[in-house]
């Protein structure tokens, strides 16, 4: 359908530049989200130098002389404190919690944690500025079984139409339509599908910090 309305029919959404319609690469299965179970499998988890800690919430990172992290400390799930110690820590806690768990640490603009209450050990203002995110609009429909896909393919994004909105001033290919014909896992998310309208190129931007003490 797309190529009969002369869209260009790429392969490799990540790979290739300019509008047209893809396959969206996905980290998932038939039941959700796979990044665990693909990077952390039964050969991975059997390494001896692997500790996989579940339901731990780190609280802040821990700093030596310099400022050097340490390593974090964390609380267990029945509330007792985990100390963990590390020659090198990787933060990876997504676009929200990195930058609050460093301003936690005492890491980020210095008028931002004095007014937190958190002791400033490096003045860094760029920690948790230049926010962006890339909004979307679903616009969700029943489904009749007759029309809904083969299971096989009834994943969550089937395909993608990425295209460029003309607007003054904002880039190529800053739109994107997104067909998704399972929104979850639920018995209810295969009878219904989703169209998403979503802004890859957001002109605005923002900013994480923590709240003041």
């Amino acid at each position: 359908a797309a190529r009969a309305r002369g869209l260009h029919a790429g392969e490799d959404l990540n790979g290739e530049t300019g509008d047209g319609v893809f396959p969206l690469p996905l980290s998932a299965d038939g039941d959700g989200r796979a990044a665990a179970t693909r990077y952390l499998d039964a050969r991975v988890r059997a390494r001896p130098n692997l500790r996989i800690l579940d339901r731990v919430e780190v609280e802040a990172l821990t700093l030596g002389p310099g400022p050097r992290v340490t390593g974090a400390r964390a609380r267990r799930p029945d509330g007792s404190a985990l100390r963990l110690v590390a020659a090198r820590t990787v933060l990876a806690a997504g676009a929200i919690g990195t930058p609050l768990l460093m301003q936690r640490s005492g890491l980020g603009p210095g008028e931002v944690l004095r007014a937190a209450g958190v002791e400033v050990l490096a003045d860094l203002p760029a920690i948790g500025r230049d926010l962006q995110n890339h909004v979307f609009l679903h616009l969700a429909a029943f489904v009749p079984p007759r029309l809904r896909h083969p299971r096989s393919l009834r994943q969550y994004v089937t395909s993608v139409v990425r295209f460029s909105s003309g607007v003054s001033g904002a880039p190529a290919s800053d739109l994107m339509l997104s067909v998704v014909s399972r929104p979850g896992v639920h018995p209810g998310g295969a009878s219904v599908a989703l169209l998403g309208v979503h802004l890859n190129a957001p002109a605005s931007r923002g900013s994480v910090e923590l709240a003041r003490g």
